[in-house]
């Protein structure tokens, strides 16, 4: 019985690291996609002060995210 419970233990343990590991990879991701949505905004910003039209402005900016491609923004 007590070699049972050991197993189940070691299992567990090892579930809970995996799912440990998993989440900080999650996290590494959602920090990169946050600076890329940064590094998009400010140059989003440097186009608007430009003085470029709206229009110049919006090709250039789909133009970054099809470059960047951040997933939580998708295609606009």
């Amino acid at each position: 019985m007590a070699k049972r419970e050991q197993v189940a233990t070691a299992e567990g343990t090892g579930l809970i690291a995996q799912a440990q590991a998993e989440y900080k990879e999650i996290r590494a991701q959602i920090v990169e996609y946050y600076q890329q949505a940064r590094k998009l905004i400010n140059q989003a910003d440097k186009l608007e002060q430009s003085g470029q039209t709206d229009a110049q402005v919006m090709t250039e900016v789909n133009q970054l995210l099809g470059q960047d491609g951040c997933p939580f923004l998708g295609s606009v």
